[in-house]
Order: C-alpha cells, then sequence, then structure tokens
C-alpha cells in the first residue's frame, strides 16, 4: 500500500468523522450548509489510467499490419500475378481438330502438285419467271370501277365545282341603324288605317246573339220553392293603421312563467342537512403539528459542486 493511498484513507477518515459531529449538533437559523459527506469519495475521479514504463511514456502494443494504397487500373503491372492456363503442356488433341489438321496438310499437297482437284459444279439453279409468255385466262371486264382506257391510260373526269374566292365584305360587322321607340306604334296606326280603307262605308261583323241568361230560368229548373239561394258578399274592410299610435309587434316574445319552452316547474324545497359533531375516540389524541410555519430547504452552498469538491480534495492531498 503506497503513501499516496494511505493519505487519502486518513483524509476521508476526519472528513467523515466531523461530519457526523455537524450532524448531531443543533442549529437553528443556519444561512450556509455545513461540508457534505461527499468529501474523500474518489469515485468521480476513479479513472482507468494507462500503464507506464521506466520512461514515464504509456506503454503500447506493437503496430497493426500496414497496407499500401491500392493498385488499380487494367495493365499488367496492376495485377497481383500474371494469368495462366492450365492447359498449357498438356497432351490431349481433340478428335475433331486433328483432323481437320490433317485436311489442311493434305490441301497443301495437292496444291504444290501440277494436278488440280475435282471441284464438283455448283448447285440446281431455279428459272425466275416461266419459259414462255403469260396469258389471261379472261378478259377483265370494264366497268364503272374501271377508269382505264383502250391505252391503257387513266381517264379523266370533268372539273368538280369551283367557286370564286372569299369577299371581304362578308366579315365586317353591319353598321348600326337607328329604330325609333314608338315604332310599334305607328305600324299599330298603320295598320288600323288601311283596315278603315278597306271597309270604306260598310261596319264591322257584330253578332246579335249577344247575352249572359241561360237556356231555361231558375224557376224551370229547381221550381219556385228550392231556389238556391243568392251568394252573400262579404263588405272589404280595409286595415287602416293609425300612424300617429305607437308602434306594437305582431308576435311579442313571451316572458314570465310563459316565456319557458316548456310548463313552468313546481317548486321543490331545499332543506338544510343537519350536521352531527363527531367526537374523537377516548386514548388518542388529535393529530397536531409540531409548527405552525412553512419549512423551506436552504438553497446548497458553491462549495458542493462536484468539481469544487474535487478540487479541494487535490488541495488537501498535496
Amino acid at each position: 500500500m503506497s503513501e499516496k493511498e494511505a493519505t487519502l484513507k486518513d483524509i476521508s477518515k476526519k472528513a467523515i468523522a466531523d461530519t457526523e459531529k455537524l450532524a448531531t449538533v443543533q442549529r437553528f437559523g443556519l444561512f450556509s450548509s455545513p461540508v457534505p459527506l461527499g468529501l474523500g469519495d474518489n469515485s468521480y475521479d476513479n479513472k482507468p489510467r494507462p500503464a507506464r514504463n521506466e520512461q514515464g511514456k504509456p506503454i503500447t502494443s506493437p503496430p497493426n499490419m500496414k497496407a499500401t494504397a491500392p493498385q488499380s487500373g487494367k495493365i499488367k503491372s496492376s495485377y497481383f500475378s500474371q494469368l495462366g492456363f492450365t492447359t498449357i503442356g498438356d497432351k490431349y488433341i481433340d478428335p475433331e481438330r486433328k483432323i481437320r489438321i490433317q485436311e489442311l496438310e493434305d490441301n497443301k499437297k495437292y496444291a504444290s502438285d501440277d494436278k488440280k482437284n475435282f471441284v464438283p459444279p455448283s448447285g440446281y439453279k431455279e428459272l425466275v419467271g416461266g419459259v414462255y409468255p403469260h396469258q389471261n385466262d379472261y378478259e377483265i371486264p370494264k366497268g364503272p370501277n374501271n377508269h382505264k382506257g383502250g391505252d391503257g391510260r387513266v381517264k379523266i373526269g370533268p372539273k368538280n365545282v369551283t367557286t370564286n374566292p372569299a369577299s371581304k365584305n362578308l366579315g365586317h360587322f353591319p353598321k348600326h341603324e337607328k329604330d325609333e321607340y314608338n315604332r310599334y306604334r305607328q305600324f299599330e296606326r298603320e295598320r288600323i288605317f288601311k283596315e278603315q280603307k278597306m271597309l270604306k262605308d260598310k261596319q264591322p261583323f257584330k253578332s246579335t246573339i249577344y247575352t249572359t241568361d241561360n237556356f231555361s230560368t231558375d224557376k224551370q229548373v229547381f221550381g219556385e220553392t228550392n231556389l238556391p239561394k243568392p251568394t252573400q258578399v262579404k263588405e272589404f274592410k280595409p286595415n287602416i293603421m293609425k300612424h300617429e299610435a305607437p308602434f306594437k309587434p305582431s308576435n311579442p316574445t313571451k316572458s314570465g312563467e310563459t316565456g319557458c319552452l316548456s310548463k313552468y316547474p313546481q317548486y321543490k324545497g331545499d332543506p338544510l342537512k343537519p350536521t352531527q359533531r363527531i367526537d374523537f375516540v377516548k386514548g388518542k389524541d388529535p393529530f397536531k403539528p409540531n409548527h405552525l410555519m412553512e419549512m423551506v430547504r436552504p438553497t446548497p452552498s458553491i462549495s458542493c459542486f462536484p468539481h469544487n469538491l474535487k478540487r479541494e480534495l487535490n488541495n488537501r492531498m498535496f
């Protein structure tokens, strides 16, 4: 156990003893809090530290595997190794290839001699078209759909309907013409004058049978006793408003007991509920608080901050 650890333990024991004494002392009206129990606690500063050698430098592991920059490109220098084939030095030969090689060697021998090899003629040739000219089986009838003449040329019919170029006056908006307000009355007046000239001294036709009576009288239909009563027409009495009288609305709003949407409810009493005193149980005193004021926790001091506590411990150590 080193001297440094021993001194730290002594300092922490003294700080704990001091705080226990302060906790037992009764204090009132304290404006600052005492030193907390966190003195001597190295839990915040318990960080793993690397091992060091005799020279004071941290001990490190051997360096890791290193690699150069990757090669890129399409030339042979960028490959890991040269390409090779497993068939190099193989004694196996394809039998078809062996036959082709033999045929080439034989052809070379024949080509060197004066005598040429037999060459077969070309394949069977077919004639395009017939040997004799074509003759039609029947003559093509010349109907309405045939527009060719005897010489084989197309007949051209008469020209189609032709029109003159469009006139420029058709597209213009017509000019405004005045129209008198009493034009209709003038036409009616002229019509009446023409009719009067045509009649001259003659009178217009008038019917001589002009009456509103029925074909038979009421007595002939109903008799003297069952005659219908004449309809009594009620006299029209205009509702003259009095302008000097005060205004009265036609349908005033309801008020009072009749102003509700439904019938007015009946009266319902609301009597007071009787209260009873609750006696405490004998042998047990009622609860009484030990103080009649609000207890407030005082604000902690700046010395209670973790970094201030660490600084104080380091000052005590050195």
